[in-house]
């Protein structure tokens, strides 16, 4: 997958569901996207990946604090339940 692969999916994704009211591309560069599927004023997904690190993360983000997130990080997935310390999950 490249970055603009990335980018055309998660622009795919969030034109797809009705809820999902803006998308903002944060910040690109040649290696590397991060966006917001805004839901409301303080309840949005934000998306990352590195393609030159092969980092990906998904995060559901309420008034500034992480509710839930999946990470590929070193090659290995794990999740984050909520935004309690010691709430991370890795898995295959």
């Amino acid at each position: 997958m490249t970055v603009d692969d990335f980018a055309t999916e998660v622009e795919a994704i969030g034109r797809r569901f009705s809820f999902i009211q803006a998308i903002v591309k944060l910040d690109a560069t040649r290696f590397s996207v991060k966006y917001r599927l805004i839901i409301t004023n303080d309840l949005y997904v934000q998306a990352y990946a590195n393609m030159q690190n092969g980092s990906m993360g998904l995060a559901l983000i309420y008034q500034g604090r992480r509710l839930y997130g999946r990470d590929c990080e070193n090659w290995s997935w794990h999740r984050h339940p909520s935004s309690r310390a010691g709430d991370t999950r890795f898995f295959k």
